[in-house]
């Protein structure tokens, strides 16, 4: 486990847990719109081709959000399974601790500054979608 005191860890334990309730929730709501078939009702109702760009655009709009919730569930799970395997809090790069200003900011960070800066300046730009 890495350098954090119990009370941090419990803290960002507690956190993890309620922001996965709220998440889930966000997500059955998003079903739940789907299921009642308000995207359907959204769609057919349009005649006008500027209006159902504007349609099509929000419902584009609403599953990437829906998809975001679903990748942060994915990221709270692993920042759990970590917790439970003792290596929470520290950097899967280099090994080194994460610091707790950080995890309490992000606490599903599973690199620190360094790492998670070069990470992200070798992969820039990979996880867009080409047409």
């Amino acid at each position: 486990m890495s350098n954090l005191t119990f009370e941090q860890l419990e803290k960002l334990r507690k956190f993890l847990q309620t922001r996965e309730v709220s998440v889930q929730s966000q997500v059955r709501v998003f079903l739940a719109q789907r299921v009642d078939g308000s995207y359907v009702e959204l769609k057919s109702d349009i005649r006008d081709k500027g209006d159902a760009a504007l349609a099509e655009t929000l419902i584009d709009f609403d599953n990437s959000m829906a998809e975001h919730r679903v990748e942060e569930l994915r990221a709270i799970d692993m920042a759990k399974h970590r917790m439970a395997q003792g290596c929470y809090g520290k950097c899967i790069g280099c090994g080194e601790d994460i610091s707790y200003k950080r995890l309490a900011v992000h606490p599903t960070a599973k690199r620190c500054i360094r790492c998670q800066s070069l990470y992200e300046r070798m992969y820039e730009g990979r996880r867009m979608v080409s047409l």
